[in-house]
Parts: structure tokens; C-alpha cells; sequence
């Protein structure tokens, strides 16, 4: 079943639609699953049947060896064993092919139930302290009526997984560090572990860096600046996922505040397709940036907050 395409949601609004889905232990039934788990339908691209895999030698064990989809030979990912839960392949099991940050990847899950329409007020950060022993790869939790799902970080995970996916920075040679001194950056992103990146390169750099967890983290900071009768940031970097409040709709209420709308914004996402580059362009957003430019990140930002133009 495809999903790509059928849930591009009004820009600013605030919603996004989860896929549910299950990891079991090797006995449990559906009342019995070890955890509810879900994913952002943006990052899905089909739901399929576990088929036999094609074996990969020497990979990481969560990597459970790739399957062809049409031509596309595709890594396959057991997210059980990724977490050090026990892992089991049943009629049942399903595997959520996903496309996102360039890439086409499958992730193996016990079972997959419904697709949930929620506003990002219902998802939250995790708890400090994570059950399962899952607290780094958790990305936020998501309250629901009868139970709470939880969102892991696919991003991150992917990431660790594949050599050809880079989650590291390079300082950038466009400008110096006394040309950035006094610029200050303010980030909302997530992702613990992009998050701790872009801070890391962007004051190797530099630059002056203040950030933020989610976009209600965000807003509240800048609100709270204004009031103070404090410059606004030279550039504001937030991601499209957040709990609470997310990137698109934070960047719409920015544009819509007197005070806050001169704020140069650059969206910086995993999901980068047409469609939400358009939306962030139209909401006011200067550019959208894919997260595989990571290692490209600090030219970018050299680039928009310097008025460098990238060679």
C-alpha cells in the first residue's frame, strides 16, 4: 500500500498523520506487543510483506540483509533487534519502506494497525528517563486517547547504519571565524543527536548558537527576546518534525508577528521534497535544506546570514 502523496496536509496547520505499528516479543500476541510504536506517513513511502531476504555479509545485526522493490534493491533494518528488544518474523510481520534524506530504506516491524491524524500539540519530548532502555533513539512520544505511541529517530538511525549517510559538518572555508563573531543562530531541531552537530559545527565556526528542542521551545525564546527589547537572532534554522509545534507552522506564525516576521528563516529537514519546499518558500522561509547537506551546513548558513555567495 503507498501512502506517498496522500497526506500533504495544509501548510501551517499544525497536523501531520502517524503510522501505528508494533514490535512484539517472539510469543506475544497483539494485546501483548512490547511496544506501540509510530512513524510520520511524510517519511512513508509503501507498506509491504516480509519477504526473504537477501543476505549482506558483514553488517551491523540490525541490518537484516535488503530486499528488492521493483527493480530497487533496498537495505533492509529489523528495528527490534536495533533496539535490543527480541526479534521474531510471523505472518504478520510487515516491512515500512521508507524514503527520506535521499534514501529508500526498509524498516522491519512486528505489525502495523492504523495511520493516526494528529495535531503536533499531542507530541511531546520523551521523558528523561526512557522506558526500554530506548532514551537515544526516542525522538518524542505521542499522546493518544487508550495509549501513547512512541516516535524513534529514524533519521539518527539510518544514519549510524549507512557509511554513505554523513551526520558530520565540516567548518566551512567561505568565511573566517572573526567574520561570524557576534551572529547568533537559533536552532530548533529535535533530534538530539542533529541537534548536538549543528551546535557543535556552527561554534567551531564561530558563530553564536542558541538551541531549541521543538518549535513551541522556539517560540516561546523569541517572544520572551522581543519582550526584553533584545535583537532577534541573525537566522533561525528549525526542522518540519517537531513536537509541540512544528517547523511549517512555527515559520507561519514568525511571518504573521510584527516584531518577529523581519526574521530570516531557513527550514532544515529530512523530508525535502517539492511540495514542502514550496510550502516553506510560500510561508516565508527562505530556503528548505535537506539534511544530507549537513557537511555543507555552515557554508549555507555563511551564505544566507553573510550574504556570501556559495562558489
Amino acid at each position: 500500500m503507498s501512502y506517498k502523496g496522500e497526506i500533504l496536509l495544509d501548510a501551517g496547520t499544525n497536523e501531520l498523520e502517524v503510522v501505528e505499528f508494533m514490535l512484539h516479543s517472539p510469543t506475544a500476541s497483539d494485546a501483548g506487543a512490547m511496544g506501540y510504536f509510530g512513524i510520520n506517513v511524510a517519511k512513508v513511502k509503501e507498506i509491504v510483506t516480509m519477504p526473504v531476504p537477501l543476505e549482506i555479509p558483514m553488517t551491523h545485526p540490525a541490518v537484516a540483509g535488503a530486499m528488492s522493490l521493483r527493480g530497487q534493491v533496498i537495505t533492509l533494518i529489523d528495528l527490534a533487534k536495533w533496539l535490543g528488544l527480541p526479534s521474531t518474523i510471523t505472518k504478520k510481520t510487515r516491512v515500512i519502506v521508507t524514503e527520506f534524506n535521499g534514501a529508500v530504506t526498509g524498516f522491519i516491524v512486528s505489525s502495523v494497525s492504523r495511520i493516526h491524524r494528529i495535531s503536533w500539540s499531542q507530541v511531546v519530548p520523551p521523558p528523561s528517563t526512557a522506558s526500554m532502555g530506548m532514551s537515544d533513539s526516542l525522538t518524542a512520544v505521542v499522546k493518544l486517547d487508550e495509549r501513547v505511541l512512541l516516535l524513534l529517530d529514524f533519521e539518527a538511525i539510518l544514519a549510524e547504519l549507512n557509511p554513505n549517510i554523513s551526520l558530520s559538518a565540516r567548518a566551512g572555508s567561505i568565511k573566517s571565524a572573526e567574520e561570524r563573531e557576534g551572529r547568533l543562530i537559533l536552532i530548533a531541531e529535535d533530534s538530539g543527536a542533529i541537534r548536538r552537530i549543528i551546535v557543535n559545527s556552527l561554534k567551531t565556526a564561530g558563530y553564536e548558537v542558541v538551541a531549541c528542542e521543538n518549535g513551541e521551545e522556539a517560540w516561546n525564546w523569541l517572544n520572551d527576546r522581543v519582550g526584553a527589547g533584545e535583537p532577534l537572532p541573525d537566522l533561525l534554522i528549525s526542522d518540519i518534525e517537531m513536537p509541540q509545534i512544528d517547523g511549517l507552522h512555527l515559520l507561519s506564525r514568525i511571518k504573521a508577528t510584527d516584531g518577529l516576521k523581519q526574521l530570516p528563516v531557513v527550514m532544515f529537514s529530512s523530508l525535502g521534497n517539492d511540495s514542502n519546499r514550496e510550502k516553506a518558500i510560500k510561508l516565508g522561509a527562505k530556503d528548505l535544506i535537506l539534511k544530507p547537506d549537513l557537511p555543507h551546513l555552515v557554508e549555507l548558513v555563511d551564505a544566507t546570514v553573510l550574504d556570501t555567495v556559495l562558489a
